[in-house]
Parts: C-alpha cells; structure tokens; sequence
C-alpha cells in the first residue's frame, strides 16, 4: 500500500467559534503541509451551534416567535462576525457574505415552516443540523 502522508485534521466547535481560534488552525494546517503531509481537513459547527439549532427548531415548532428571532438573529451575527473578523478583503466578503446569507434565508424559511404546522420530522432535523 502506497503512503501518500495523508492526515486527517478534525477540529472541533470550539475551534471554529472565531476567527482567532479559526487562524490557529490554518496555523496547523500549514505546519501539517509544511511537513509535506496531505491534509484532510474535516470542521465541526462553530461552538454550541447544534444546540442552538436544536433549540431553535423547539421554539419554532412551539410558536415562541420572539425567542426564536432573537437567537435566529444572534446566530446570524455571529456568522458574519466570523466572517468580517477574518480577512479585510472586501470582494471575499461579499462571495462569502451572500453564501451564508442564503444558507441564513433557508433556515429561516424551515423554521418558517415549521412554526406554521407546529411539528416537524427527523428528516427536517438532519437537514437543518
């Protein structure tokens, strides 16, 4: 069997829960390729991000509209305050801006739905974590 000094990096949620600890990882990384290894990298969601969500489909599926906007709303900056602490170069910005915003505007309709009909299935759960 050929060695092709692959190695699996995983980082955890605390690891991508901002753009410091997010550059201490590129700092690995480079260490790893500098060791004329092959990365694979594999990210966790940003620190206590699954709870949220799953706390957000709950307040969703119990109609607690209020609740919910707020954390939607505080997920969402945090995002976007990742982003803009990570690089000053305004046209990454904005590719990078409008992906998360559309991934912030499926959600939203999701939690939308799920807010109307009072329920919602293993299957949306899996698609919304």
């Amino acid at each position: 069997m050929k060695n092709n000094n692959i190695v699996v990096l995983k980082f955890g949620g605390t690891s991508m829960g901002s753009a410091d600890s997010i550059n201490l990882c590129v700092n690995v990384i480079e260490e790893r390729i500098n060791e004329n290894k092959k990365p694979f990298i594999v990210v966790s969601a940003i620190s206590k991000m699954t709870d949220t969500l799953i706390t957000m489909l709950d307040l969703a599926k119990n109609k607690k509209k209020q609740l919910l906007n707020e954390t939607f709303k505080n997920i969402k900056n945090r995002h976007f305050q990742i982003l803009n602490d990570l690089t000053k170069n305004e046209e990454l910005k904005k590719v990078y801006s409008k992906k998360i915003g559309e991934k912030f505007l499926s959600l939203s309709e999701i939690l939308r739905g799920i807010s109307l009909t009072g329920d919602y299935s293993n299957k949306m759960q899996a698609n919304v974590l």
